[in-house]
């Protein structure tokens, strides 16, 4: 078996409290995937009244709407996500795009696989490093 060194990343933004992240921007996606916040919730396994804490305390934070909500009734409610909750979505998306590519890169050039290999052979008193630890960018 090829066991490789990963890493997980997650970033949240924040203003005086906790503004936006991967939570919120997984059940935007699924409201606006599925039309429903009741269903987004559902599908993530998570109480309906959570869901809807989670959007009004972002909404709350950034000061306007993520969603719109049409009640229930003989053609079923629904819910929606704002032109500015859209946004907001597409630049924390990108964002988390261009975040990844570059702790991709430094994570293989701080924990190369040769560097790990090095690592791994190395003498336990020894006070040698392995190439790459003193490395400059």
């Amino acid at each position: 078996m090829d066991k490789r060194l990963s890493y997980k990343m997650s970033i949240r933004l924040f203003e005086e409290n906790k503004a936006f992240g991967p939570g919120i921007a997984v059940l935007l996606h699924k409201v606006d995937e599925l039309g429903s916040l009741q269903k987004a919730a559902l599908s993530m396994d998570m109480a309906y009244s959570k869901a809807w804490k989670m959007i009004a305390a972002m909404e709350k934070q950034w000061g306007f709407a993520l969603t719109t909500r049409e009640t229930g009734g003989r053609h079923g409610g629904g819910s929606s996500l704002t032109a500015r909750g859209k946004i907001l979505l597409g630049q924390y998306d990108e964002f988390m795009k261009a975040a990844r590519s570059n702790v991709d890169e430094l994570f293989d050039y701080y924990f190369s696989k040769d560097w790990l290999e090095q690592l791994r052979q190395m003498e336990e008193k020894s006070d040698e490093k392995p190439e790459s630890s003193d490395r400059n960018l």
